[in-house]
């Protein structure tokens, strides 16, 4: 019985909402780096989000296996250089979060923290179209070289 109810209710809170977004995530020894598709945006070190949307993070990893786990999202997932992981999170508290790497990836493994923001919709809207990078093209290279992993998710909480 309680595997059944469990599952049920995983299955139930990571079901793709038809509204999601979509955020790539790219880890490197010792920085993330984050791309917004549907705009063609690229953020450095920051990641921000609307709140009470659903978002589909789609993690990769450049050059050794790092691991995005925000802590009140309660979610970790493997960044694994040439395979694009999949988490998917609603955040429903706005607020300023930190993305931390939970793998040792090497000498700066410490420093590698991203500040992440949720917020109301019409500010997410506003600071994606003040981002003044574009997508870079070695990025959306490494998007079409990945295997894609994409199982049912697991593991996503809201904060």
């Amino acid at each position: 019985f309680g595997a059944g109810y469990s599952w049920a209710v995983l299955y139930s809170t990571e079901e793709r909402d038809p509204d999601h977004m979509n955020v790539d995530v790219y880890a490197q020894q010792f920085a993330w780096n984050f791309t917004y598709p549907e705009q063609g945006k690229f953020s450095r070190g920051e990641l921000h989000v609307p709140v009470d949307r659903q978002v589909v993070f789609r993690l990769h990893g450049l050059d050794v296996i790092h691991s995005f786990w925000v802590p009140e999202w309660r979610i970790k997932k493997d960044n694994v250089p040439g395979i694009t992981t999949t988490a998917i999170v609603t955040p429903d508290k706005p607020g300023t979060y930190q993305l931390i790497c939970t793998e040792l990836c090497g000498f700066g493994h410490a420093s590698m923290r991203a500040e992440v923001v949720v917020e109301p919709p019409a500010e997410f809207r506003k600071w994606v179209a003040g981002l003044q990078e574009t997508i870079p093209q070695a990025y959306l290279e490494t998007i079409r070289q990945d295997t894609e992993s994409d199982p049912q998710p697991v593991g996503a909480g809201g904060a």
